[in-house]
């Protein structure tokens, strides 16, 4: 499903383009930035959607994997986070920094956003 999803992807930014020509807003001989930006948009809004749906179907916590410390400092970190905040919650938890730093590259948990910006994914 995930594969798909990068052709799907090269779907999408057409069609968003040949919209927006229809409005008269745009051409329709190049794809724009807007149209690409826009489609890598609605994939990764099915990709999260197809998550959901993988978790529901299978009825499995994502969590479970993890140890129990990780899954605590998961539960009480904010959606969207700095890894400054991070740091406090997992000083406060007793979690070295370099273990932090390690447990925020665990893809299936986290998304970088910007530079020391992230967002939680389940």
């Amino acid at each position: 499903m995930y594969t798909k999803l990068e052709s799907y992807a090269i779907r999408f930014a057409l069609v968003l383009q040949l919209m927006a020509w229809s409005c008269n807003e745009a051409r329709k001989e190049a794809t724009e930035l807007k149209a690409v930006e826009g489609a890598i948009l609605l994939a990764e809004y099915f990709r999260n959607t197809a998550k959901v749906v993988q978790r529901i179907v299978h009825n499995e916590d994502p969590l479970d994997r993890y140890s129990q410390w990780q899954r605590n400092l998961y539960q009480q970190l904010p959606q969207h986070f700095t890894t400054g905040e991070g740091l406090l919650l997992a000083e406060h938890n007793s979690v070295p920094e370099r273990t932090f730093k390690n447990f925020l590259k665990q893809k299936a948990l986290f998304t970088k956003t910007g530079h020391g910006q992230y967002e939680k994914q389940l």
